[in-house]
């Protein structure tokens, strides 16, 4: 009786916490999704424009600095980033949010897919060392960060329709801004996990 009890008590604690966190789990998927579809979108795509752009951002990456890569990392990640945050403060915001990971798995898909039919098994690798490591973290943080502008651009609906709580905004505000500056700290994680890898294996591809 006591390990049923036991047992009931663990599956409710999981059930809660995977409601509570249901956001961050579609987001996650999505980006997933979007990564399979654009993997498999590469037979479709004219791979010479791939061709030339993989080919030169490789030869690029293997003349540039540490922080001249550091920076095209940077300005590469943020944009996304900052997008999110102003989607969040719109009430009408949720489709662009909802819109942000598969763009980003997509592209992340499209580039994988591309290397791995043209590449090969030299491909895989340079996926799974130069841009599995950062996009993990990179897609990771990008949605948690769907998940807050998500869930304050709803608040914001909410308090301007009929079904308005009251909601002290200043303070949700506040929160929400907070929030979105802890996540910068990932992002550019992600920037010099990506710069480290670059320098230190690029040039064997």
């Amino acid at each position: 009786m006591k390990e049923n009890l036991k047992t009931g008590r663990i599956v409710t604690d999981i059930y809660k916490a995977v409601q509570k966190n249901i956001r961050l789990y579609v987001f996650m998927f999505l980006f997933l999704l979007a990564m399979l579809a654009g993997a498999l979108l590469v037979k479709n795509i004219d791979k010479s424009l791939l061709e030339k752009l993989v080919t030169v951002f490789a030869a690029e990456r293997n003349q540039q600095s540490f922080w001249e890569t550091f920076l095209y990392s940077l300005w590469s990640a943020m944009p996304l980033f900052f997008v999110l945050f102003l989607c969040g403060l719109s009430p009408a915001g949720t489709p662009l949010i909802v819109l942000a990971p598969i763009y980003k798995g997509l592209g992340t898909g499209v580039t994988m897919g591309y290397l791995y039919s043209d590449w090969g098994l030299k491909g895989v690798m340079y996926s799974f060392i130069l841009i599995v490591p950062a996009t993990f973290i990179y897609a990771l943080t990008l949605s948690f960060c769907c998940r807050e502008a998500h869930r304050f651009s709803a608040l914001l609906r909410r308090e301007m329709g009929v079904k308005a709580q009251g909601t002290v905004l200043h303070e949700e505000v506040r929160l929400y801004m907070k929030r979105f500056l802890l996540l910068t700290a990932p992002v550019l994680l992600s920037c010099i996990v990506d710069v480290i890898l670059s320098l230190s294996f690029s040039r064997f591809f």
